[in-house]
């Protein structure tokens, strides 16, 4: 896989050094982003194993908080401050872009407010004729969501549509839910729709599209969705192949009762899938909040990501990251590693992880849906 970084947007992405930048100050800042993610991982692990000899777990959960914090809030500011100089050339040292876009969020300040730069349209050529033409010419002065109309649009239907197959998919969970309860039938597409409705327009005008997404980035993290689920669906169906063949596959958990891969197949349902898979996005994108904007971020300013070989030793600590936190299932914990290469690998390019949310819950569902393997991780899985 070829990345060109040559293109203005991977230059001033804060992972390559800029020109000029001092020597010493770039091998400070790799030697800095290499041992960090060590020590925090390490240090995440040691305190979810060691909870299993404590019963009360709150240090654990203040511990864990105090990480979070660090690995969400103050270590991009702290980076942002000694290293501004290194990875971001002059127009780019602004904490918000390294805050956000940086690390594959929406940037709320451009969906809101737009953004004081040169006009959206590259070609001086094309900018006269607009002018000369009378035409509108989109600026970067002008608020995103005024700028990406058409595609929040495509995007809120698409969400609306997601959300209809998951109310059909759990509709027989949902209605015992309401017997329960005792609400009158009228509930059962009242409490939906207005859900879902307000969820819209969450998404829209408030803290969802402005932050979840990176607009800038979208076209070209969706091409490389097809190219990933592409990719990682035949390889799980492959698997599924494999263990139908061979029932006593090392390490592969076997099924509760008489349930078999097979029955698995004949029990797949497409509304199930969806409706599955509109959580899982979520829940995804929080997981790679984690592991792709922190922990790959951090590695790809490590290692020197112009060459291939930068690129590889980058996408292999991140991934080996991943795949280690989802132990002792030791095939989920293969998958998650396989993954977590190819998504590490497209986000060095992208940098969009509502997208790497999207794949992840569109792999990780269809495994959870067709194969027995536990999805319990940590020592409360042993």
């Amino acid at each position: 896989m070829d990345f060109n970084f040559e293109q203005r947007y991977e230059r001033h992405s804060g992972q390559v050094p800029i020109e000029g930048a001092e020597p010493g100050k770039v091998l400070k800042a790799r030697i800095w982003n290499f041992i960090e993610p060590i020590a925090i991982y390490a240090a995440i692990l040691i305190v979810v194993w060691v909870s299993m000899l404590d019963t009360s777990k709150i240090w654990m959960l203040v511990t864990l908080g105090g990480m979070l914090l660090w690995i969400l809030i103050f270590s991009p500011m702290v980076h942002f401050m000694y290293e501004k100089d290194v990875f971001l050339p002059p127009e780019q040292r602004n904490l918000w872009f390294y805050f956000f876009e940086c690390r594959g969020m929406g940037s709320p300040k451009k969906y809101f407010f737009g953004n004081i730069e040169r006009p959206v349209t590259k070609s001086r050529k094309a900018l006269k004729a607009k002018k000369k033409a009378g035409e509108e010419i989109a600026s970067s002065k002008t608020p995103l969501w005024k700028r990406k109309k058409k595609t929040i649009l495509i995007l809120l239907i698409l969400f609306a549509i997601q959300f209809s197959f998951a109310i059909v998919g759990y509709w027989p969970e949902y209605m015992d839910i309401l017997d329960d309860a005792g609400l009158p039938a009228t509930a059962a597409v009242g409490i939906p729709v207005g859900i879902g409705l307000i969820s819209l327009v969450l998404l829209a005008l408030f803290a969802g599209f402005s932050l979840l997404i990176r607009f800038d980035t979208l076209k070209r993290a969706a091409k490389q969705l097809i190219i990933m689920i592409s990719i990682g669906i035949p390889l799980i169906l492959v698997f599924c192949v494999i263990f139908i063949y061979n029932p006593e596959l090392p390490y592969f958990p076997q099924p509760q009762g008489s349930e078999t891969v097979l029955d698995k197949f004949g029990e797949w349902e497409f509304f199930r899938y969806i409706a599955q898979w509109t959580g899982y996005v979520w829940w995804g994108y929080v997981q790679q909040l984690l592991f792709l904007s922190y922990f790959s971020i951090h590695f790809t300013r490590a290692f020197d990501i112009r060459t291939k070989r930068g690129q590889l030793l980058a996408a292999l600590c991140s991934s080996i990251f991943f795949g280690l936190i989802h132990l002792p299932t030791f095939w989920l914990s293969f998958f998650t590693w396989v993954a977590g290469f190819m998504w590490a690998l497209f986000f060095m390019k992208s940098k969009n992880l509502f997208v790497m949310g999207v794949c992840h819950g569109a792999m990780g569902t269809l495994l959870n849906q067709l194969t027995p393997i536990k999805f319990s991780v940590g020592p409360t899985s042993i």
